[in-house]
């Protein structure tokens, strides 16, 4: 697997408004609900994703 899918793959944790766990997905996951704007990242980590053209 290359270093992008693996990325994809990571667990992230899913907190709720209380900042209490509710959840463990993926972090493709993660990346859809903060792109639906149902989701916030709290903490960032270095590195990227580059989707195709």
């Amino acid at each position: 697997m290359n270093s992008a899918i693996e990325r994809l793959h990571r667990p992230v944790l899913v907190l709720n408004s209380s900042y209490e766990p509710i959840n463990i997905c993926a972090a493709r996951r993660a990346l859809v609900l903060i792109l639906k704007g149902v989701a916030l990242a709290e903490e960032h980590n270095p590195g990227s994703i580059h989707a195709q053209r």
